[in-house]
């Protein structure tokens, strides 16, 4: 574990943006898949499936903001040539972030429909790890499960979106 102020590689960050941790919280070190693990994938490819699940959360915010009404408002003067339909592309957004989100949600139940609460949690949100998980929300579950289903988790995802 790495104390997230003391971490060099986000220094800059941390001060700029803040860490996201709570004081005196330490940071989940993520390292790509284990080799020997039978969910293998390489640095890049788990990277890659790492940063897909860290949108969820964006990706949720987006589209409860979607759900909401939205007014045009017209103050008399033309506002473009475009013909548009923002009905329509704003069904069109809130279907794509919906199957966006459906991905992640029906990967975590393959990898581990028991695990599904703390797995989805542990996924789709930066320094969640194991320990946190089984503190703060009593996962009943060990360590070595936990760690097996989220490698089982990144593998699916990747197969799932590269296609």
């Amino acid at each position: 574990m790495v104390k997230a102020e003391n971490s060099a590689s986000c220094a800059g960050a941390t001060e700029k943006y803040g860490s996201g941790i709570p004081e005196g919280e330490e940071m989940t070190k993520i390292r790509p898949t284990v080799q020997h693990s039978e969910w293998k994938l390489s640095k890049h490819e788990f990277y890659t499936a790492y940063h897909f699940a860290l949108q969820y959360n964006e990706w949720k915010e987006q589209y409860n903001a979607l759900k909401g009404l939205s007014a045009v408002t017209g103050d008399g003067m033309p506002q473009g040539s475009a013909v548009g339909n923002p009905t329509e592309r704003k069904g069109i957004k809130m279907a794509e972030i919906s199957k966006s989100m459906a991905l992640i949600e029906n990967t975590v139940r393959e990898a581990d429909p028991e695990m599904y609460e703390w797995l989805l949690e542990g996924v789709t949100k930066e320094a969640v790890s194991f320990n946190y998980l089984h503190m703060r929300y009593k996962m009943p579950f060990d360590k070595r499960r936990y760690y097996e289903s989220r490698r089982k988790f990144y593998y699916l995802l990747f197969k799932k979106i590269n296609f």
